[in-house]
């Protein structure tokens, strides 16, 4: 499970996103546009490590793999509409599978592309932020493998929404999402400590619902 890490900036993306979220909040009071959304996420894609160190056990230099990195959860947003062409959100995501976890902070920026007389709105998306993400099921040697991995994280990609009422529509898109690389340390029982960077590169299924307030 992801808990706190010392030192990492996941405190200071989550007071940028309450600082955004106040902000927007101010904006709707003079009658702008604010919005909440909700979706079910699936990520679908791998973990990659490279090798750093040589320990004699486990990582060697240049060493590379993969493994399997299917995740289900969902995403939370508080967000501000500019204009009939421009949004942008502050997003929670959370995503798991056995003892694997998946947590991202993301700022979002969205361009919606209005058909005149059309309810559906097509829309193209890029986003960055931090991730935390823990597996013991990939990455787990010895007493001492570290838990927690973190490190920035980005996407890009498309999506529609489908105005049904008021201000709910119906949303579905994709994503690629991809990391920086994260640190992956293991002390082997007090033996030399050996070292590998992982990234993680996802496709990501999203679908919700998205309430104009």
């Amino acid at each position: 499970m992801i808990t706190p890490m010392k030192g990492f900036t996941m405190k200071k993306l989550g007071i940028c996103i309450i600082a955004l979220g106040m902000t927007v909040m101010t904006y709707a009071q003079e009658g702008k546009g604010l919005y909440v959304s909700g979706k079910f996420a699936f990520f679908t894609g791998d973990a990659k490590w490279s090798g750093k160190a040589n320990d004699g056990f486990f990582f060697t230099d240049g060493d590379t793999g993969k493994a399997s990195n299917n995740l289900s959860g969902f995403t939370a947003a508080l967000g501000y509409r500019f204009s009939p062409k421009f949004r942008c959100e502050g997003e929670f995501a959370y995503a798991t599978k056995g003892s694997t976890d998946l947590m991202t902070f993301m700022g979002q920026l969205y361009g919606d592309i209005p058909i005149k007389n059309c309810p559906l709105t097509p829309y193209l998306n890029v986003g960055i932020g931090g991730v935390q993400y823990a597996s013991d099921d990939h990455f787990q040697h010895g007493s001492g493998g570290s838990k927690n991995l973190s490190s920035v994280c980005w996407n890009m990609g498309v999506g529609c929404s489908l105005a049904v009422t008021g201000g709910l529509s119906i949303d579905a898109s994709y994503r690629y999402f991809q990391t920086g690389a994260m640190k992956y340390t293991v002390d082997f029982y007090g033996a030399s400590a050996a070292e590998c960077d992982i990234k993680l590169n996802s496709s990501v299924f999203l679908a919700g619902l998205r309430y104009a307030f």
